[in-house]
């Protein structure tokens, strides 16, 4: 289908291990210091997995170290898919244990254990990145459980983001008047 379609094929990750080296986590803010950079080939933007799943992804870089944003930061919005049920949605954190699904569909029907992943929308992360499992509160928000808590992260690994080149003849629409 790919090559009828002439669709680009899906880059390979590739991966920086990193060793967290600071955690300056508040009661405002959720974030954490890794000891690679530029200079290891990290961007800002470049999703951050735990050793079970996604942990957040890199806000600022310099040339030996980069600044995590947490899953469970207030400030973090990931473009997710429950896969049983093939709903997209938003995980946005709380600075909670469990971050939020936001604009679901009313009509969604997610179920609790579903497992979530990126989504890959808007080409912010790679698409199937493992993120959690769904679970329902008593007053009917849906949650996600973290595959990886954020908590006393050690190591990590940075997936580098990579371009995806459009097709050759793709087209390319104008903005209307």
């Amino acid at each position: 289908y790919r090559a009828i379609l002439e669709l680009p094929k899906e880059p390979d990750l590739n991966f920086v291990y990193a060793r967290i080296v600071a955690d300056l986590s508040s009661p405002f803010a959720r974030t954490v210091i890794a000891n690679v950079g530029r200079d290891a080939g990290v961007n800002q933007g470049d999703s951050v997995l735990g050793r079970n799943g996604l942990v957040g992804r890199v806000i600022s870089v310099g040339d030996n170290s980069s600044r995590i944003l947490l899953l469970t930061d207030f400030n973090s919005h990931i473009p997710v898919l429950a896969l049983s049920s093939d709903v997209q949605a938003i995980l946005s954190g709380r600075n909670e244990a469990q971050p939020e699904l936001q604009f679901v569909s009313e009509y969604a029907q997610l179920k609790d254990g579903d497992l979530v992943v990126t989504s890959g929308s808007g080409g912010q992360m790679p698409i199937g990145l493992p993120v959690g499992t769904i679970v329902t509160t008593e007053s009917g928000k849906k949650q996600i459980e973290l595959l990886d808590r954020p908590v006393g992260l050690s190591y990590v690994n940075i997936v580098k983001a990579q371009t995806i080149e459009p097709p050759a003849n793709a087209v390319v629409l104008e903005d209307a008047p």
